[in-house]
Protein backbone atom coordinates (compact mmCIF):
# COMPACT_ATOMS: atom_id res chain seq x y z
CA UNK A 1 0.00 0.00 0.00
CA UNK A 2 3.02 2.58 1.02
CA UNK A 3 4.56 1.37 -2.00
CA UNK A 4 2.38 2.16 -4.29
CA UNK A 5 1.23 5.60 -2.93
CA UNK A 6 5.20 6.16 -2.78
CA UNK A 7 5.28 4.81 -6.73
CA UNK A 8 2.28 7.25 -7.41
CA UNK A 9 4.16 10.20 -6.17
CA UNK A 10 7.09 9.85 -8.11
CA UNK A 11 5.12 9.00 -10.94
CA UNK A 12 3.09 12.04 -10.88
CA UNK A 13 6.26 13.85 -10.25
CA UNK A 14 7.46 16.17 -13.05
CA UNK A 15 9.52 18.82 -11.89
CA UNK A 16 9.96 22.12 -14.29
CA UNK A 17 13.22 21.84 -15.53
CA UNK A 18 14.79 25.31 -17.03
CA UNK A 19 15.94 25.56 -20.84
CA UNK A 20 19.51 24.45 -21.76
CA UNK A 21 20.50 27.88 -22.67
CA UNK A 22 19.57 29.34 -19.27
CA UNK A 23 21.31 27.19 -17.10
CA UNK A 24 24.49 27.15 -19.51
CA UNK A 25 24.54 31.32 -19.09
CA UNK A 26 24.27 30.75 -15.01
CA UNK A 27 26.77 27.96 -14.83
CA UNK A 28 29.46 30.37 -17.15
CA UNK A 29 28.26 33.51 -15.12
CA UNK A 30 29.75 31.64 -11.90
CA UNK A 31 32.40 30.00 -13.49
CA UNK A 32 33.90 33.51 -14.58
CA UNK A 33 33.10 34.40 -10.78
CA UNK A 34 35.10 31.79 -9.43
CA UNK A 35 37.92 32.30 -12.14
CA UNK A 36 38.08 36.32 -10.68
CA UNK A 37 38.30 34.68 -7.30
CA UNK A 38 40.89 32.65 -8.59
CA UNK A 39 43.06 35.31 -10.12
CA UNK A 40 42.39 37.50 -6.93
CA UNK A 41 43.64 35.20 -4.57
CA UNK A 42 46.68 34.65 -6.63
CA UNK A 43 47.66 38.19 -6.97
CA UNK A 44 47.07 38.58 -3.27
CA UNK A 45 49.82 35.35 -2.66
CA UNK A 46 51.71 37.40 -5.05
CA UNK A 47 51.93 40.31 -2.94
CA UNK A 48 52.08 38.47 0.12
CA UNK A 49 55.46 36.74 -0.86
CA UNK A 50 57.33 40.09 -2.26
CA UNK A 51 56.34 42.14 0.88
CA UNK A 52 57.97 38.99 2.94
CA UNK A 53 60.89 38.54 0.94
CA UNK A 54 61.47 42.49 1.13
CA UNK A 55 60.91 42.34 5.05
CA UNK A 56 63.39 39.71 5.40
CA UNK A 57 65.85 41.13 2.90
CA UNK A 58 65.49 44.19 5.25
CA UNK A 59 66.06 42.51 8.34
CA UNK A 60 68.97 40.87 7.20
CA UNK A 61 70.46 44.03 5.63
CA UNK A 62 69.87 46.14 8.62
CA UNK A 63 71.19 43.25 11.00
CA UNK A 64 74.56 43.15 9.15
CA UNK A 65 75.03 46.57 8.87
CA UNK A 66 74.69 47.73 12.87
CA UNK A 67 76.17 43.96 13.66
CA UNK A 68 79.13 45.76 12.08
CA UNK A 69 78.83 48.89 13.62
CA UNK A 70 78.61 46.99 17.18
CA UNK A 71 82.33 48.04 18.04
CA UNK A 72 81.14 51.60 17.97
CA UNK A 73 77.82 51.23 19.35
CA UNK A 74 78.93 49.44 22.49
CA UNK A 75 81.44 52.46 23.55
CA UNK A 76 78.63 54.74 23.27
CA UNK A 77 76.16 52.49 25.66
CA UNK A 78 78.90 52.28 27.90
CA UNK A 79 79.43 56.21 28.02
CA UNK A 80 75.89 56.77 28.39
CA UNK A 81 75.08 54.35 31.34
CA UNK A 82 78.07 56.02 32.72
CA UNK A 83 76.71 59.35 32.67
CA UNK A 84 73.72 58.29 34.46
CA UNK A 85 76.17 57.75 37.39
CA UNK A 86 73.37 55.11 39.14
CA UNK A 87 74.81 54.17 42.87
CA UNK A 88 73.79 50.80 42.07
CA UNK A 89 75.23 49.82 39.54
CA UNK A 90 79.09 49.89 39.42
CA UNK A 91 80.84 50.57 35.86
CA UNK A 92 82.03 46.54 35.37
CA UNK A 93 78.73 45.88 35.62
CA UNK A 94 77.89 48.30 32.53
CA UNK A 95 80.68 47.40 30.43
CA UNK A 96 79.46 43.26 31.12
CA UNK A 97 75.82 44.50 30.04
CA UNK A 98 76.77 46.83 27.44
CA UNK A 99 77.59 43.86 25.13
CA UNK A 100 73.52 42.18 25.94
CA UNK A 101 71.77 46.03 25.46
CA UNK A 102 74.22 46.20 21.78
CA UNK A 103 72.58 42.77 21.11
CA UNK A 104 69.15 43.76 22.05
CA UNK A 105 69.18 47.32 20.25
CA UNK A 106 70.40 45.61 16.52
CA UNK A 107 67.67 43.16 17.07
CA UNK A 108 64.99 45.52 17.72
CA UNK A 109 66.15 47.35 15.18
CA UNK A 110 66.04 44.58 12.51
CA UNK A 111 62.59 43.36 13.78
CA UNK A 112 61.33 47.39 13.49
CA UNK A 113 62.86 47.89 9.90
CA UNK A 114 61.20 44.79 8.46
CA UNK A 115 57.65 45.30 9.90
CA UNK A 116 58.03 48.79 8.45
CA UNK A 117 59.11 47.29 5.30
CA UNK A 118 56.62 44.29 5.25
CA UNK A 119 53.69 47.45 5.81
CA UNK A 120 54.64 49.51 3.46
CA UNK A 121 55.09 46.99 0.69
CA UNK A 122 51.40 45.33 1.53
CA UNK A 123 49.84 48.89 1.70
CA UNK A 124 51.99 49.54 -1.59
CA UNK A 125 50.13 46.23 -3.16
CA UNK A 126 47.10 47.29 -1.92
CA UNK A 127 47.53 50.65 -3.84
CA UNK A 128 48.05 48.39 -6.91
CA UNK A 129 45.61 46.44 -6.75
CA UNK A 130 42.73 49.22 -6.21
CA UNK A 131 44.22 51.09 -9.05
CA UNK A 132 43.81 48.09 -11.63
CA UNK A 133 40.35 47.66 -10.82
Amino acid sequence: MEDDKIKDLFAAFTPELTSDTGFMRRLERNMEAVEIVKRRNAEVRRSNRRAVVLAALTGFVCGVVLTLLMPFISPLIVSAAGALRLPFIDAEAISSVANIVCWIIVGAAAVAASLSTYESAMSVAARRSLKVR
